[in-house]
């Protein structure tokens, strides 16, 4: 990915999370984020659904950074990293997200 002059290299399997951020996707990793010219629709489907799930309209997170679920209100749930960082698991996505994750797991 190019970050101004520079180009990183970021292994997959080291990606906790992804956001949508306007034209943009933002890569949540080791503590540090970056910055991609990118639709989250495209880097859904470029990702292995094994190990990513979209989670949120604006939020895909990879499965072997999830730590816990904590219910939230109105049918929502909030997922803690094992970063710490948490992600909104919104309804619409909770179905889809609670059917694959328990064949997965």
């Amino acid at each position: 990915m190019n970050s101004g002059a520079q180009m990183h290299f970021l292994p997959v399997h080291e990606i906790d999370w992804i956001a949508a951020d306007d034209n943009y996707i933002r890569l949540h990793a080791n503590e540090r984020s970056y910055l991609l010219r990118e639709t989250l629709a495209r880097m859904a489907e470029k990702l292995d659904p094994k190990h990513f799930r979209r989670v949120h309209r604006s939020a895909i997170i990879n499965l072997s950074a999830l730590q816990r679920i904590e219910p939230q209100f109105h049918g929502e749930y909030m997922l803690v990293l094992k970063s710490g960082q948490k992600v909104t698991l919104s309804r619409s996505y909770r179905d889809g997200f609670f059917a694959s994750y328990g064949e997965g797991r």
